[in-house]
């Protein structure tokens, strides 16, 4: 899939056609899923007003069809485009309203989804203690369906609340636990993010020393996906929430 490949461009242009042809023959769940991949799409290019556009044309489709599933996406969707724009509280609108319909059909991975979104409009308020609430009901949840990678993600996120309130001890508990799930996982952006946010309390607690060693890995990491990937070295500070 070029969208897996990173190459939208091409994804986008092959969507485009396939929208096209499910128009043609009034198939309208293709219709909508094809918008819903554009938007997914624009989403990854950082285009999220075209992003908003596609998934507002999949959304009625899947209400119209009776796709809850469907509709639980679109939602999630757009909620994470508006908290891209800023938009914390229409995009508190839109996951809440996701999380409703996860929970109805009882789709797990979907509500854990949705949690996440609420968490991270949450922190970008400043309300770290109802970001935590929604990030510890995301947590049990990952580790029932078994989605480790859920897993790590909830785990640094809670570690950056905490660290935002000042507790870098609890911070680091959880940071340490995610550590350890990126590393079974092989994920080695999510190992090179909770590096970084450990060498940062560290750094609060006054540890240099411990500091240092962590910031250290978490740039040989950096560098080696740099070097794999042909891009110029940067922080990781992009590669979760």
């Amino acid at each position: 899939c070029y969208a897996d490949l990173g190459d939208y461009r091409r994804a986008i242009e092959l969507h485009e056609e396939s929208l096209a042809i499910f128009v043609d023959i009034g198939d309208r769940r293709g219709e909508a899923q094809s918008l819903g991949n554009l938007g997914n799409c624009y989403h990854s290019l950082g285009d999220y007003r075209r992003a908003i556009e596609h998934y507002e044309r999949s959304l009625p489709i899947f209400r119209e069809i009776g796709d809850r599933p469907g509709e639980a996406a679109s939602l999630g969707n757009l909620g994470s485009c508006y908290r891209a724009l800023g938009d914390y509280r229409r995009a508190i609108e839109l996951h809440e309203e996701s999380l409703a319909i996860s929970r109805a059909i009882d789709d797990r991975p979907g509500e854990a989804a949705s949690l996440m979104g609420l968490g991270n409009c949450y922190y970008a308020l400043g309300d770290y203690r109802r970001a935590i609430e929604r990030y510890d009901e995301a947590l049990p949840i990952f580790r029932e369906i078994e989605d480790r990678r859920g897993e790590a993600q909830s785990l640094n996120n809670l570690g950056n609340c905490y660290a935002d309130l000042g507790d870098y001890r609890q911070a680091i508990e959880h940071y340490e636990a995610s550590l350890a799930i990126s590393r079974a996982i092989g994920d080695r952006p999510g190992e090179a993010t909770t590096l970084m946010n450990l060498g940062s309390c560290y750094g609060q607690l006054g540890d240099y020393r411990r500091a240092i060693e962590l910031y250290a890995a978490c740039l040989e990491i950096v560098e080696a996906i740099a070097a794999a990937e042909g891009y110029a070295t940067g922080a990781p500070e992009t590669l979760w929430r």
